[in-house]
């Protein structure tokens, strides 16, 4: 496939997308502001929206044939440790969410890999990009021992996954300016800023709607965490409850979560001086 380069100032991410369907072009990695991905990638995943792209009808086609395949299990599990399965939900995501901008045959940008190694404690996935590379590598650790496959730990892989997957779609397309500063409107200084929010959210309920996700998939998303963690480190100010209602949170449930991480960090002297006060109430 070849790549066209546009400066990132006057490209739209949703109008390049409407034409990948059927194109030989990638979209052009480091050039899109924050702004217009998370755009874009939002309006892929309005409820109620039919598929109008092929890449999306044949994605919720493969879907429907893997949910077939588990269903017809008599313990109504995948194989979670075989990469294919990895690879399957991948490409659905994908197509779904990215517009195929990740995983395009022929030309991936992204490698998968399950990993049995130490990680740190929480962390379920990584994903490992250097700029100006066009590529990335995801690294998803298995959850639990293989014993004890469970509906669950299906549930948790895919979350993951997807995780990874919006990491790794702002890492390649977002543009350097837009990375380097670290500030809470996009990525963040842990990579979950309001941008990041913005699109595992959307993508997050989405898959929950067309049945890939149960209904606690936005629990297992963990998204009060990265929110709690981002705000101490790169947050100006607090959200607004009807931000926090876009992503799937509860105000208090988050404001406790935060003002504890706050009071512990404070106590430590590991809290940045923007959130030093920045204390919200209930």
């Amino acid at each position: 496939m070849t790549e066209i380069m546009i400066p990132h100032t006057h490209i739209s991410f949703d109008a390049f997308a409407a034409d990948i369907d059927d194109s030989t072009q990638l979209p052009p990695a480091h050039a899109f502001l924050a702004a217009d991905l998370s755009a874009a990638v939002l309006g892929t995943t309005t409820c109620d929206r039919p598929p109008v792209l092929r890449r999306e009808k044949n994605a919720l086609d493969s879907l429907d044939e893997t949910l077939k395949a588990l269903d017809s299990r008599k313990d109504k599990e995948g194989n979670f440790d075989d990469i294919d399965f990895l690879r399957t939900y991948a490409k659905i995501f994908d197509d779904l969410f990215f517009f195929g901008s990740m995983l395009s045959p022929g030309n991936e940008r992204i490698n998968l890999h399950y990993d049995d190694g130490l990680r740190l404690e929480g962390t379920q996935g990584i994903t490992i990009h250097k700029y100006p590379s066009q590529y990335a590598n995801i690294v998803i650790w298995r959850q639990l021992p293989k014993s004890n496959s469970s509906p669950e730990r299906m549930q948790r892989t895919l979350i993951t996954l997807l995780h990874e997957m919006v990491h790794a779609f702002l890492r390649l397309y977002l543009c350097n300016d837009c990375r380097e500063t670290g500030s809470w409107d996009t990525v963040g200084k842990t990579g979950h800023g309001k941008t990041w929010l913005d699109i595992m959210a959307a993508a997050t309920k989405d898959a929950t709607r067309i049945g890939i996700f149960d209904s606690n998939s936005l629990e297992y998303a963990r998204l009060h965490y990265h929110i709690v963690y981002e705000l101490s480190d790169s947050g100006d100010s607090f959200p607004t409850s009807e931000a926090l209602s876009g992503w799937g949170l509860g105000r208090p449930q988050v404001v406790i979560l935060y003002a504890l991480h706050w009071y512990a960090s404070s106590r430590m002297g590991t809290l940045h001086l923007k959130a030093t006060g920045m204390v919200p109430t209930i």
